[in-house]
């Protein structure tokens, strides 16, 4: 009998079936083991043919500088794409037999570059990897080039492209304009005030290139941004004219440099803004002056500041209707010796400004006292900076509380206190708007100005009428007078200071002026910084330039002539 929990016993193997059972296991799992390396290989060499036929690449995105143009639409500064051409000698010429092959094309290459066969010879009869052979190769010329390259299988000849600023006004706007330099970063002028609104940002672009260098896909990974365009409220017409007159004037009178601005009385837009000598910023030889004169030389302005002084004294009444000032007469003021040379009899308070007297000017300074003085000069603009541009001086004013009476004597003539030509410019600009000073600016905009109002309009027009006298036969500045308009001014003569103090014989010239004057529209200045003949004050050496400069504005805007308009009211002198 079996018993209830039995369990019969697993039947044995034969032996050898056994061992054939571990046999072919062991067989099948060299077989796969065997077999995985060359799988691997296999499939690192498709993957790397795969990579090999899809490259990854990066193309850059050039970008364009801002433009810089005037208010008549001319370009003032602008990107040009240019090219750098070199040569690689040991690519292009590795052998005796190349070498000759490459002379036989010299013509042709000569002739895409514009260089003289004899030149780009010697250029290409060295070894060197990246031969200079041309720094600004038109785009046209570039094409031909990467045509005669291709044909010729010239690989050694390499094309780099460039932005590179272009100057149309040369050194005519120079001063304003400003340059970049090679790295294309302003470094004077509105290039260096506004480079963050001017530059630029390159962009790249990221793709994959296929079989024999298709791009099959392509990513624009950064876009490519020009810089914004800046538009001067200069009129390049006027600029041009500006400067050439300049330029005529400091030859006649042999000077040693000068500047010009012209402002519209209004909208304090600067239409014209010369300094002499200039530079050409598309190609800048070294020691040539960068500097814009009109706002970086500070000088005492001599008899430029009679017309506050008398507006002064008309407000706090320090003058009395039809007084005479002993103009005839050395006098002593305020400790100083005065001896108006040029004037033979008593003045009036217009012909102070008409004859420009330095005892009339002193006599109502003492009369009016420090403050009221520094105060004015003060709100006229005098002491600040006027457009904030590179190198601007802003002149020096010293407080009135450290003036001596001899200082407030002299600062009534235009001494003993200094203030660059845009400033002066900006202070006259108070005569022509009925006693608003305006500020003036360089960027042309819809937005008004700023207005300041520094005197009565009833002063202002007051003093204007009495510098109508100056432009007279009987004043200092008959030379600025315009054919059919009626104009209105001030010169002004001041030592320069010699190096070892006091004053030298040297001397600036100057003239501001106001047309037309019966509804003034633009206000000038000119500064002749030593004039050594054919006249050197004012009104010999200033005044012509500004009769020419503001000729010519009136005229391109199409002012209407204002004489005979009112011939009437007009002194005969002033016709």
């Amino acid at each position: 009998m079996t018993p209830r929990n039995f369990c019969p016993p697993p039947p044995r193997l034969i032996p050898w079936r056994k061992n054939l059972f571990f046999a072919t296991l062991a067989a099948m799992f060299a077989v796969l083991t065997a077999g995985a390396p060359l799988r691997i290989q296999h499939f690192a060499e498709d993957a790397e043919k795969e990579a090999a036929l899809r490259q990854e690449y990066r193309q850059q995105l050039f970008a364009h500088r801002g433009d810089i143009v005037g208010a008549d639409g001319a370009p003032l500064a602008l990107s040009a794409d240019v090219y750098e051409i070199r040569a690689d000698m040991q690519m292009l010429a590795p052998d005796e037999q190349k070498r000759n092959r490459l002379s036989e094309l010299i013509p042709e290459l000569a002739a895409i570059l514009s260089l003289p066969e004899e030149s780009l010879q010697n250029k290409l009869s060295g070894n060197g990897r990246a031969v200079l052979l041309a720094k600004r190769l038109p785009p046209a010329a570039a094409f031909r080039l990467r045509e005669f390259r291709s044909k010729h299988n010239l690989r050694g000849l390499r094309l780099d492209y460039k932005s590179e600023r272009y100057y149309p006004q040369r050194e005519y706007a120079a001063s304003v304009v400003g340059y970049t330099d090679y790295r294309d970063i302003g470094r004077a002028g509105v290039e260096f005030v506004h480079h963050s609104r001017l530059q630029q940002e390159d962009g790249e672009k990221r793709g994959v290139r296929a079989r024999a260098g298709n791009r099959i896909v392509g990513t624009l990974s950064r876009p490519a941004r020009d810089g914004d365009d800046i538009t001067l409220s200069i009129d390049s017409r006027l600029q041009f004219y500006a400067y050439d007159a300049l330029q005529k004037a400091a030859l006649r009178h042999d000077a040693r440099a000068g500047a010009v601005a012209v402002m519209d009385a209004h909208s304090g837009e600067i239409v014209a803004l010369a300094s002499y000598p200039g530079f050409n910023p598309n190609n800048i030889r070294e020691g040539e002056s960068e500097k814009n004169r009109a706002l970086t030389d500070a000088a005492e302005p001599g008899s430029l500041a009679k017309p506050f002084i008398v507006a002064l004294a008309i407000k706090n009444g320090a003058t009395r209707p039809n007084e005479l000032f002993p103009a005839d007469l050395p006098q002593r003021i305020g400790g100083v010796l005065l001896d108006d040379k040029h004037i033979h009899d008593p003045v009036s308070l217009e012909e102070v400004l008409q004859k420009s007297s330095n005892i009339g000017a002193a006599m109502l300074a003492m009369r009016i006292g420090r403050r009221p003085v520094w105060d004015f000069y003060r709100r006229l603009g005098f002491g600040r900076k006027a457009l904030r541009m590179p190198g601007e001086s802003s002149g020096v004013l010293r407080d009135h509380r450290a003036w001596r009476t001899s200082e407030l004597v002299t600062h009534s003539y235009g001494y003993g206190f200094s203030a660059t030509l845009l400033q002066m410019l900006a202070g006259y600009s108070a005569f022509a708007t009925g006693g608003l000073r305006v500020s003036p600016r360089l960027e042309k905009s819809d937005l008004p100005p700023f207005r300041e109002r520094v005197m009565d309009k009833a002063i202002a027009d007051e003093v204007l009428r009495m510098m109508e006298g100056v432009i007279g036969e009987e004043g200092t500045a008959s030379a600025a007078a315009i054919d059919g308009y009626r104009v209105a001014g001030k010169t002004g003569t001041a030592l320069k200071p010699a190096p070892g103090g006091g004053y030298g014989d040297k001397r600036r010239a100057f003239f501001v002026g106001i047309a037309p004057a019966s509804r003034p529209r633009y206000v000038a200045a000119v500064m002749i910084d030593e004039p050594q003949q054919n006249g050197i004050g004012g009104g010999a050496a200033a005044a012509p330039v500004f009769r020419e400069v503001m000729r010519r504005a009136l005229r391109l805007n199409a002012i209407a002539p204002d004489i005979l308009q009112t011939a009437a009211a007009i002194p005969k002198t002033d016709v």
